[in-house]
């Protein structure tokens, strides 16, 4: 399964084996997530790391298979904490279903060079309703 977290798409295959091999490396982790605390976990997550830059991979592979489990159809996700943020709840999240091909299109650019955050804002948010 391909996942879009920002400005990268990650494939996380099955996302519950992924998560299973991942849980104890993101911070907030626990085993009964629901929907609301999976995107708490990425607000935290992105209020102390903006873009999830110093995010290892495995904690923000972990993060999108939670997202993915706990929110039917989700394959995209979006978090951005604004300058002057002090909490998770300052953080802004969007989360979203994108079609596939468009996510395969993406993962493939990202072989070659870095997905450039406004060219995915433009691909995929802005259309997104």
């Amino acid at each position: 399964m391909l996942f879009l977290l920002n400005d990268v798409v990650y494939d996380i295959l099955d996302p519950s084996e992924t998560l299973a091999t991942y849980m104890g490396q993101i911070p907030f982790a626990h085993n009964r997530h629901t929907r609301q605390s999976a995107i708490e976990t990425g607000c935290a997550m992105a209020l102390s790391s903006p873009g999830f830059k110093s995010v290892p991979l495995d904690g923000r592979m972990a993060l999108c298979c939670i997202l993915a489990a706990t929110n039917l159809g989700v394959n995209a996700a979006v978090f951005v904490a604004p300058p002057g943020a002090r909490s998770w709840r300052d953080v802004q999240s969007r989360l979203a279903s994108v079609p596939l091909e468009l996510l395969g299109r993406m993962h493939q650019l990202q072989q070659v060079a870095p997905l450039d955050p406004g060219t995915v804002n433009r691909t995929v948010w802005l259309r997104i309703t």
